[in-house]
């Protein structure tokens, strides 16, 4: 009996110990799996770690060159000036991005077998185009950017060009495309002060046309208008660069003649005068001759003042005119 009761523990005893076995192994089989799954888990949170890190960092270079674009397009806002606008630019542009040469050209300059497509950007504001961006040594993935801010610039530009047209009406005289009075006078004040701060001579003109009224009855007002243009090309054609030229008013113009003493101012009216004299006018289907009369004055020999300039020029030319017109008159 005692026999068989140590063959039936026995027996039990490797039952338990087998089915403990086999339990240990199932859970350990468990636990090395869920092991498994956690270190696939912490593999692939450690993934997107990285991969959040990447796009943190990208959103932070788009961030920095949004930041950049948004700079440079508000410097396109503040100049006025056509090449400091693409001087600022070019520089701008180099805080975004890398290239090589920057280039404006202009619609006649541009020759598309010379440059890539891709890096060449029309430059268009509604119907109205100003020229070419070329951005040389550029890659392929900022040309999207490049066209954002080829756009800015051709905002800037046409802003630019609208302002310099609005100072141009402002100081041109719509007739003749002359300088109007009142910036020549400005001017006029500017060149007296320089030549009385450095010592220097300067001259002033007053011309003025010929029996221009008889020219307007006879003729008409748009052959007057015409006469006006012409002589306004002749007496330019008889200045130096360094004079300014301006319609003072009516059939009157002046010149500013910098550096310039009484007897060169002399030579310079009676080149005027003989220029306008010996030239014919083609106005329509008339051709119209006619003549002009200078006064003159110089500083610091006959006037201390800007409008003692003015003024003695003027009784110069009454001068010209009352002793037989076609003249020129020194006060």
């Amino acid at each position: 009996m005692l026999l068989i009761a140590l063959v039936i523990f026995l027996v039990f005893g490797f039952g338990i110990l087998f089915t403990l076995r086999e339990f240990l192994k199932e859970q350990h089989l468990k636990i090395k799996t869920d092991i498994d799954t956690m270190e696939n888990a912490c593999a692939k949170i450690c993934q997107r770690k990285d991969k959040n890190e990447e796009e943190i960092l990208l959103l932070n270079q788009t961030l920095t060159r949004t930041i950049k674009m948004y700079e440079t397009g508000r410097d396109i806002c503040t100049s006025l000036d056509e090449e400091r606008l693409f001087e600022r630019f070019r520089e701008d542009l180099k805080k975004i991005m890398s290239y090589d040469e920057c280039l404006l050209l202009s619609r006649d300059g541009f020759d598309p077998q010379r440059y890539p497509t891709e890096a060449t950007f029309s430059l268009s504001v509604q119907e109205t185009h100003f020229g070419y961006l070329v951005i040389k040594g550029v890659a392929a993935s900022d040309y999207t950017y490049l066209g954002i801010l080829a756009g800015h610039f051709a905002l800037g530009l046409k802003r630019a060009k609208l302002y310099k047209m609005t100072q141009e009406l402002a100081i041109t005289d719509s007739l003749t495309g002359l300088y109007t009075r009142r910036y020549a006078v400005q001017r006029l004040k500017e060149e007296f002060e320089r030549s009385e701060a450095h010592g220097m001579n300067l001259s002033f003109l007053m011309i003025d046309v010929d029996d221009f009224k008889e020219c307007n009855d006879k003729y008409g007002h748009l052959v007057g208008d015409t006469v006006l243009c012409e002589i306004a090309s002749r007496i330019k054609e008889n200045i130096r660069e360094i004079d300014l030229l301006a319609r003072f008013g009516g059939e009157e113009f002046m010149v500013v003649a910098p550096n310039t003493a009484k007897d060169g101012a002399m030579a310079i009216a009676e080149r005027i005068r003989k220029g306008v004299e010996a030239s014919s006018i083609r106005a329509y289907d008339e051709l119209v001759k006619v003549t002009v009369s200078v006064g003159l004055v110089s500083y610091p020999v006959d006037v201390k003042t800007v409008e003692g300039l003015i003024a003695k020029a003027d009784e110069a030319l009454y001068r010209s005119k009352n002793s037989g017109k076609n003249k020129v008159s020194a006060f």
